[in-house]
């Protein structure tokens, strides 16, 4: 469920992290007192003055007391402005103001990155020794393990390899001409990969920062903007390490170990919009500036690794709406990284990847990872996977934890206390053997060093049926205070682990400094934290993968300047840097030209660990083939197809068309591969509390046995003459016989093989059922507990008192205190535009699609409340709102409790509540539904609540939140 002011996420993952359980609704996030202001382009009453400085003077007449945040003056892009609010009770005289479009909450954005582990907690203390460290050229690296001569020789441009980048490469093509910008953390442009400077003349030419290091997302004062958008610390480390992925080159450079790398695009012109300081978020508005700032530099693209969650793309009170579309318009493509909440199921996306004209892009596993020799004291040889090899030398292993089964994971502080205690020595001399599969490895590397150690070997659990935890990983790099990198390997069985357990004591010696690339586990599939779609209105996003499982790129030099990092983050950098390869070979196409040539151009991926073909809801049109992109000689169009519900499904135009610029005939041969269909709930009433998808073993997708039937009308095969086109239609069949409750999902992909040896793809994706008609809500008949055994999950709303948990009848008293409140609970089956729970007079004649009561029974012995309508909802009033859910989402048996004010109809001010009845109004309105339209709203109203007391006075200072 999401709130109208927004859960949120970061954009970069760690591989190979124990699966959580499916996130729930957040309280409502976003910037106190904050809003974005959406304006006309022009007055609405006919004056010449210009529709900001009428909204000015507006203000001013209702004395609307306010602060301008920004202002968005580009009239193609975003128009309006973000302002701080002295009180959130003026949001609806905002509202009023003609020139107004809409009012939007200025959202927290999270920074795009799990945080580096410092070995002290201080990271003041620590900025203090990399400052210093940092202060000469001549130290600008953090102390790491020495490497061998040989590991210069070392290619490891994997990514490359699997993608065909490296083909493009050959022929001289890396991304000249093109202009990319980036908005992110800021870059350590003095990295000599990253070109070593910043301005005319240097890799990084333009940019800006717009916070500052000291900006933390929560205090505006900290803001300190610079035109250079250089970050040394750490904690910003996210935008070097996505630079790098678009754009470096350690080829010239005297790097020991790195010295093979580069960007896809290397040869491109690089900005960067610094929206992060080095800890906390930002402010959404900072980041819609930065856009904004970046469109008027003229780049060719704008790569984004953030974002925040978001139910659908259509949203018109969204600020990315407006301006990706604008940016389009202009010419400056928007590509996004879809998210990291695989872990959360289907439907979890991010904006601005999901708005509609923004790219959105899925994150596949490298296919190689660099690995070393150890030897254990019987001379067996053993390969451990790390950035950089372990210091020479003989250290004992140990095991973290007590011995239990979940301390071996070392996810806490105990896990290692007791340890560090009975080793006898210098810690250093010690090497501490972590299983993974519990928590990010992250977590384990930060409890460790916490607790001094400073060298980390992790496996996987032998007992997890996880196969996501099986390859190689290691977490971004780790500093202690004096400098040193913290080393940090991984290996694929637990060979050394039951040595120790048998022997009791290991010894390990560390020699080999020349690095072997291995094949990676899964490399090439897809990423079992990568954001899975569509989004709520049946969109496909992702529409396209790229590699972001374990990618070697730059890092700040304070911290060695290289760092091992997973998310898609990574993925959408690195699909910027092949749109650049395109354009640079093809200035004159279009954006959507272009992504329609990447997306027909990908490879379809097989679902990890299994002979079937992934959802495209996961995969998008799959890994993106750069040289196939590059050097692609036909094209097919559109490069999508979304056909929603069955209702919808009757007015697409299911039609294809093959365009031949070529000098001869081309035949192609058509075809269907149909993918795994998936559901939201995709074992039905049968798994305990419907928690299929919440369970860590199911994130690679539970495959389900249904598939749509594709049927061309005329010939599988077709001619299209030398630079003619052809249109081929084709007639979709959904599976049939599906349960709307469990929201399934079918995909596939339209092939098209042509006589030049190209093999092009459409994806697609629709849900079997008519949404329009589907109920919204679980029916089921429910019983008078709510914990009864036989409950079903789908069982239709009731309100009950908290303290009883019985359900009420037709009216029921409240006190409106401690356990004596009421709770609706209820089980949304479908995705909703709206939510609303509201609250109307118990003596009100509307009729609901739903009742909750016998409406034949009348009911007089209550107190008729002296509160009056605050406002309407598509004509009915109401005396105020209690919950306001916008792009609300499928959740059973979810419990709202009443035990605060009303609030106004806006939901943003409490209003008090008198004694007296009422009755909750829950209202659902569909995607593609109306607000203003009685018709396109379901309700369901219960039985009398009746407040024994004034409750809670009203207007109560404060904000509703």
């Amino acid at each position: 469920m999401q709130s109208t002011l927004a859960l949120l996420l970061g954009a970069l993952a760690l591989t190979n992290a124990q699966p959580t359980q499916r996130a729930q609704a957040a309280e409502p996030s976003h910037v106190p007192n904050a809003y974005f202001v959406h304006l006309r382009n022009s007055t609405a009453d006919g004056e010449r003055a210009d529709p900001k400085a009428a909204f000015h003077r507006k203000c001013a007449e209702k004395a609307v007391a306010y602060n301008v945040r920004y202002e968005f003056n580009d009239s193609d892009l975003f128009y309006g402005l973000s302002v701080s609010l002295s009180n959130d009770s003026a949001v609806d005289a905002l509202k009023s103001i003609p020139e107004v479009t809409h009012v939007s909450p200025v959202r927290w954005i999270p920074r795009p990155e799990l945080d580096t582990a410092f070995a002290d907690n201080s990271a003041a203390a620590f900025e203090s020794n990399l400052h210093h460290a940092v202060r000469s050229a001549a130290s600008h690296h953090a102390k790491r393990a020495s490497t061998s001569a040989d590991a210069a020789a070392v290619d490891f441009n994997s990514a490359h390899r699997l993608t065909g980048v490296d083909e493009a490469h050959a022929a001289g093509i890396r991304g000249a001409g093109v202009k990319i910008a980036i908005v992110d953390s800021g870059v350590d442009h003095r990295h000599p990969a990253l070109g070593g400077c910043f301005g005319a003349g240097c890799k990084f030419s333009f940019g800006y920062d717009l916070v500052g290091d000291a900006y933390d997302g929560y205090d505006p004062s900290k803001i300190a903007p610079k035109p250079d958008p250089l970050t040394t610390c750490l904690g910003g480390f996210h935008g070097t390490h996505v630079s790098g992925i678009v754009g470096m080159d350690a080829t010239g450079t005297n790097d020991t170990l790195f010295s093979s790398l580069v960007g896809v695009a290397p040869e491109a012109e690089l900005g960067m919009y610094r929206v992060f300081g080095c800890t906390g978020g930002a402010h959404e508005d900072v980041i819609v500036a930065a856009m904004q700032r970046a469109a008027d530099d003229g780049p060719h693209l704008i790569s984004m690794s953030l974002g925040g969650y978001a139910a659908w793309g259509g949203d018109p009170s969204s600020p990315y709406l407006e301006l990706v579309a604008g940016l389009k318009r202009r010419g400056i493509a928007v590509v996004a990284a879809a998210g990291n909440n695989g872990e959360s199921g289907p439907f979890w996306l991010s904006d601005p990847a999901i708005m509609p004209d923004a790219l959105a892009v899925a994150s596949v596993e490298n296919s190689e990872f660099p690995t070393y020799e150890l030897r254990d004291d019987g001379g067996e040889s053993h390969r451990y996977g790390a950035l950089y090899p372990f210091p020479s030398g003989n250290y004992t292993a140990v095991v973290a934890g007590d011995g239990s089964a979940q301390s071996e994971f070392g996810c806490y502080s105990e896990n290692y206390e007791a340890l560090a205690a009975n080793l006898t020595g210098d810690i250093s001399n010690y090497v501490v053997v972590v299983k993974r599969g519990w928590c990010p490895v992250t977590v384990s590397q930060q409890q460790a060093v916490a607790n001094g150690f400073t060298k980390i070997l992790t496996f996987p659990d032998p007992d997890s049926d996880n196969i996501f935890i099986q390859g190689y990983g290691v977490p971004v790099v780790a500093v202690v205070g004096n400098g040193t990198i913290v080393s940090i390997g991984s290996t694929t069985d637990s060979t050394i682990y039951d040595a120790i357990k048998t022997n009791g004591e290991v010894k390990l010696s560390f020699t080999d400094k020349t690095p072997v690339l291995e094949e990676q586990f899964l490399g090439g599939q897809m990423n079992n934290f990568s954001s899975v779609g569509p989004s709520w209105d049946f969109a496909l996003k992702p529409q396209i993968a790229a590699p972001g499982g374990n990618i070697i790129s730059t890092y700040p030099l304070g911290g060695g300047g290289w760092a091992v990092a997973s998310g898609t983050s990574m993925a959408a950098p690195y699909l910027s840097g092949v749109y650049a390869l395109v354009k640079s070979q093809h200035p004159d196409l279009s954006i959507d030209e272009i992504f329609d040539i990447l997306k027909t151009t990908a490879k379809p991926l097989l679902a990890a660990g299994r002979e079937d073909y992934s959802p495209t809801p996961q995969q998008g049109a799959g890994l993106v083939s750069a040289a196939d992109a590059v050097f692609h000689q036909t094209t097919v169009s559109p490069s999508q197809f979304e056909l929603g519900g069955t209702e919808k499904l009757a007015t697409v135009d299911t039609t294809i068309t093959l365009r031949n610029p070529t000098a001869e005939d081309v035949t192609y041969e058509l075809g269907h591969t149909a993918a795994n269909g998936m559901a939201f709930y995709p074992y039905g009433n049968s798994a305990p509390d419907n928690l299929g998808w919440s369970d860590g073993r199911y994130i690679n997708l539970a495959p389900l046995p249904f598939a749509a039937s594709i049927k061309f009308p005329s010939s599988t095969s077709i001619t299209v003459p030398a630079g003619g086109s052809a249109s081929v239609a084709f007639t979709v069949s959904p599976p049939t016989g599906l349960d709307p409750k469990e929201i399934p999902i079918y995909s596939g992909f339209i092939t098209a093989t042509s006589s030049l040896n190209e093999t092009l793809s459409i994806p697609y994706v629709g849900a079997p059922y008519d949404y329009s008609t589907t109920p919204l809500i679980g029916l089921d008949p429910p019983t008078p507990g709510i914990h009864d055994a036989n409950r079903s999950v789908f069982a239709a709303p009731q309100v009950y008192q908290y303290g009883s948990k019985q359900a009420q009848g037709a009216h029921q008293a409240y006190a409106f205190y401690d356990d004596d409140t009421p709770v609706f609970r209820y089980s949304l089956l479908q995705p909703t535009r709206w939510t609303r729970v509201d609250v109307v007079d118990a003596a009100t004649d509307f009729v609901p699609t739903w009742y909750g009561y016998d409406p034949t029974q009348a009911v007089a012995n209550y107190t008729r409340t002296s509160m009056t309508p605050n406002g309407t909802v598509a004509g009915v009033e109401v005396l105020g709102n209690i919950y306001l859910f916008s792009g609300d989402t499928p959740l059973t048996q979810l419990s709202l409790q009443w035990s605060f004010p009303l609030r106004d109809v806006t939901g943003t001010t409490y209003v008090g509540l008198k004694k007296g009845g009422y009755r909750l109004l829950v209202q659902w309105l569909r995607f593609g539904g109306d607000e203003e339209k009685r018709e396109d709203w379901e309700s369901w109203m219960s039985g009398i609540i009746e407040s024994t007391r004034d409750a809670y006075e009203g207007p109560v200072n404060g904000t509703a939140v």
